[in-house]
């Protein structure tokens, strides 16, 4: 197995950013390298294991100490059905600039900023900037939220802060559902009956934001119809009748569509607790029982650590959130969930990735003018991608930096590049070739101890290296248990290096049409595998994967992969339950049933 330039750069990265040993050094070079240096190592999973944990370090969960800032000290009362919100800012602003605690009291606090019309900037209940050291103790308090676009908070370059022992909810509700009384497949329209105390479908908040629906299995709280599509998208909705809607979906649904199916629409609005170029924030005993956006989401920051988090379906509803359970983007260092429960989620219970990197203008072989340049450090490696074919065109270093001009180390080749008239898009350029920097894709993460189930899309969605994920339930989640891959045409990436999964349990998820409970592989233009060996150092061990039909797992474009003590199952009694395509296998026994696992 060949080294990889960029784990070189990680590793540089980490020497001069944490003063690790020289023997810690020595072994993290070892599991970049290859087989040959692994045959050296007695237990290089638990060596990997030992060197993620060690760089990553433990979350932060306590700053003894600080200052006390009590909200009833600016009016903010609990169980009174007062309007909380201007005692709220006011307290937060009493935090100065940190050392300090924000503190409520147990009880419901009405909270309601306002507005008027919805926005794609509407501010949250609390608002962090350039804070340090700053605990935020609910006591068990749940925030009341009474604008559906609105989110809990915001952590604008902070450090070191902790978000705990909160629960949220909203009315009115962010996301609505009912029950289909009619279809007309030939006319492309269903009608909906709203459930009471549900909004209106539709009401202006479904108008202002990203909204589509989909159906849910009756019998299971959250989970999506066997069967159906994950999302459902309109073309409009109108008002027939009392609480009844006629909704003209964008594609045709006679297959798998019928009255009497349960029907649930989401406004993905703001997330429930954002950051934002921030490091080391804990979010721990925070429940949310409803949230237009992902549960947690965010940007650039490093070490954040999600504890002893939930998303519960309350009362008879089917949806919790309208996006993610964590949404963690272009870390340096990826973040830390540990049990937590997310059900009734609208998207992936995790996401860790980065973004690419457009290139404006070539000023020379090795000099660039880009875009994001505040993501990328002298030093870092930039590697090309080419997404018709999955190539990597070259992996290079940063030799500096000036505003957006890049100069790099190697010359780069002639790239396919938008031509100079052609307006940005972040979407729409993922056509030409692009470049990521795998020092800030969430790097150094850990994943244990969770529960993730009944709902929609996957239980994680890994586009990073150095990643420990154990000890997880993933159950009856429309789209993969695991997917481990890039993704060309969303755009988000990269590979993954060095990742031990192990002890998980992944039950009848991936029930909807071509998925597989358990995925790795390399993509390219048009969800299409492309081949090579680029993600490397995989450690698939003492596992379970149970798919409701067709195969268990498939691991593709994977150099040294470990497939150890796993019990793989399906409905489909023949076939393969495990294959792969594109891999060097290092280690395939002690499988259950090792007849059914096929290499080509």
């Amino acid at each position: 197995m060949k080294t990889r330039v960029s784990d070189r750069h990680t590793e540089k990265n980490m020497r001069e950013g944490m003063g690790r040993s020289v023997a810690a050094l020595s072994v993290l070079m070892a599991l970049s390298a290859g087989s040959e240096d692994f045959s050296e190592t007695a237990d290089p999973a638990a060596e990997l294991v030992q060197q993620i944990l060690s760089v990553r370090g433990e979350p932060l969960r306590d700053l003894p100490g600080l200052r006390v800032v009590h909200v009833r000290d600016f009016g903010a009362v609990p169980n009174d059905d007062i309007n909380d919100f201007a005692a709220i800012q006011a307290a937060v602003q009493a935090l100065g600039t940190g050392n300090a605690e924000l503190r409520f009291e147990p009880g419901v606090y009405d909270v309601d900023p306002g507005g008027g019309d919805y926005s794609q900037k509407e501010r949250p209940i609390l608002f962090f900037q350039d804070l340090e050291n700053v605990v935020v103790d609910g006591q068990g308090a749940q925030i009341l939220i009474k604008r559906p676009s609105v989110g809990l908070s915001q952590s604008h370059g902070c450090r070191n802060m902790i978000v705990r022992n909160l629960s949220i909810d909203y009315d009115p509700l962010p996301f609505s559902q009912g029950t289909v009384m009619s279809v007309n497949p030939a006319e492309g329209w269903i009608e909906v009956k709203t459930d009471d105390g549900f909004p209106d479908l539709d009401d202006s908040q479904f108008v202002s934001y990203g909204s589509w629906g989909m159906l849910k299995d009756p019998a299971v709280p959250g989970k999506l119809k066997d069967g159906a599509p994950n999302v459902l998208f309109r073309s409009s909705c109108e008002k027939v009748g009392e609480d009844l809607f006629r909704i003209v979906l964008t594609n045709p649904f006679d297959e798998f569509l019928a009255a009497g199916d349960r029907y649930a629409q989401i406004s993905r609005a703001s997330g429930g607790c954002e950051y934002y170029n921030s490091e080391n924030i804990t979010f721990e005993n925070i429940t949310f029982y409803a949230i237009p956006g992902s549960l947690f989401v965010g940007a650039d920051t490093s070490r954040l650590n999600v504890l002893n988090c939930r998303g519960t379906l309350k009362d008879c509803r089917m949806l919790v959130s309208g996006a993610d359970g964590v949404h963690c983007q272009a870390a340096r260092i990826g973040p830390w969930i540990e049990r937590c429960e997310f059900e009734g989620l609208s998207d992936d219970c995790l996401n860790v990735y980065s973004l690419p990197f457009y290139v404006l203008q070539v000023h020379g072989p090795k000099t660039l003018r880009i875009t994001r340049p505040e993501r990328i450090r002298k030093g870092d490696p930039l590697v090309f991608f080419r997404p018709q074919t999955g190539e990597i065109l070259v992996e290079t270093e940063v030799v500096s930096l000036e505003k957006d001009v890049v100069t790099l180390r190697d010359e780069v080749p002639e790239l396919n590049l938008a031509a100079k008239e052609t307006e940005y898009d972040q979407r729409g350029w993922k056509i030409y070739d692009h470049a990521y920097n795998p020092n800030a894709t969430g790097n150094y993460f850990v994943y244990r101890n969770n529960y993730m189930h009944d709902g929609r899309r996957f239980g994680g969605f890994i586009k990073a290296s150095y990643g420990l994920i154990e000890n997880n339930r993933f159950e009856r989640l429309s789209d993969n248990g695991l997917m481990v891959q890039n993704e060309p045409d969303w755009p988000e990436g990269f590979w993954a290096n060095n990742l031990v999964i192990r002890n998980n349990r992944i039950l009848d998820c991936a029930f909807m049409k071509t998925r597989i409970p358990m995925e790795m592989d390399w993509g390219m233009l048009g969800h299409r595998s492309a081949g090579g060996f680029e993600h490397q150092n995989i450690f698939f061990t003492s596992n379970t994967v149970r798919a409701v039909a067709g195969p268990a797992a498939r691991f593709n474009c994977i150099d040294g992969l470990t497939l150890v003590g796993n019990t793989f199952q399906s409905g489909s009694v023949s076939g393969m339950l495990v294959s792969g395509t594109n891999t060097r296998v290092r280690e395939n026994r002690d499988n259950t049933p090792q007849s059914r696992i096929v290499f080509e």
